[in-house]
């Protein structure tokens, strides 16, 4: 899985994305600081990358926006996971998995179209 204009890292994790419902009512369950949340969701959005990994074409080039929002679903999964909210957190896996294959399956449509364009006529 490759970022479309990104060489190396992968862009930084916007914690701005998680609402701040989430963040709250989180925050309020468990009484964890505020900065021990943003380390939770950096750590949180390190699992996304390497989930991400694992369900993405590994040639696909995702734009920006596309990784971000899979990533923030990959986040807010875990996070209503972590509140025992399962019925939220099964919502948000299954429009992550949702999306995943959906783009999977653009990627190989897109790949099936460029191969069969390819070759010698004969006449």
């Amino acid at each position: 899985m490759k970022i479309k204009n990104y060489s190396g890292s992968y862009p930084s994790f916007d914690s701005k994305v998680i609402t701040d419902f989430i963040s709250k009512s989180f925050l309020r369950k468990y009484g964890i600081e505020e900065q021990n949340y943003k380390e939770m969701l950096e750590s949180l959005s390190s699992e996304a990358i390497t989930f991400l990994g694992m369900k993405i074409h590994k040639d696909l080039e995702l734009e920006e926006k596309e990784f971000n929002l899979l990533r923030s679903l990959y986040v807010q999964y875990s996070l209503f996971s972590k509140m025992e909210n399962e019925e939220i957190a099964q919502d948000k896996m299954d429009l992550l998995i949702g999306t995943i294959n959906s783009i999977n399956s653009r990627y190989k449509k897109e790949l099936e179209e460029n191969n069969s364009f390819i070759g010698i006529g004969v006449y």
